[in-house]
């Protein structure tokens, strides 16, 4: 990560502050290069989902319906599940609905609601990509051994 500031540029700049803001070093130096990591697989992440001619908003959303136990939701649902807003998800469904990755039909209870699912071209690229994505999503932490990777995940969770 060669556009990290350097430690003791860091510590200068904080000398610098009020010293009322008690300001730790560590916390700003793990926090930059936590976020600067984060930066880095999210770049690698869209790069990943561009072979498929995807977003990984729209990969999301094709996850959700695709393990759903319901053989359809509402957009709402699709949102709540995908962790957007209902905006968002909007503008998701409607790439996803072009590109004829899903289908949608009026909710079979309420007129007034539409009704999202896969479609058989939905489901067969989600058949192709989830197995890629898993074995890519392997190989990002793949040096670090068996309690390395446990930490980083309880510190994830943790963050």
């Amino acid at each position: 990560m060669s556009n990290l500031p350097f430690k003791s540029v860091l510590q200068s700049l904080i000398a610098d502050l009020p010293n009322d803001l008690n300001i730790d070093l560590n916390s700003v130096w793990a926090a930059i290069v936590l976020l600067q990591t984060s930066a880095q697989l999210m770049k690698r992440y869209e790069h990943f989902f561009e072979r498929y001619d995807l977003s990984s908003g729209r990969f999301t959303v094709l996850l959700v319906l695709y393990q759903s136990l319901e053989p359809t939701l509402t957009p709402t649902e699709c949102a709540e599940r995908a962790g957007v807003s209902r905006g968002t998800v909007s503008g998701l469904l409607n790439r996803l609905d072009r590109q004829g990755l899903i289908v949608r039909t009026l909710h079979p209870e309420d007129g007034r609601m539409i009704s999202i699912q896969l479609s058989e071209a939905g489901s067969q690229l989600m058949k192709e990509v989830l197995p890629e994505y898993l074995k890519w999503a392997a190989t990002l932490i793949a040096r670090l051994d068996l309690a390395e990777k446990d930490s980083l995940r309880e510190l994830m969770v943790k963050l």
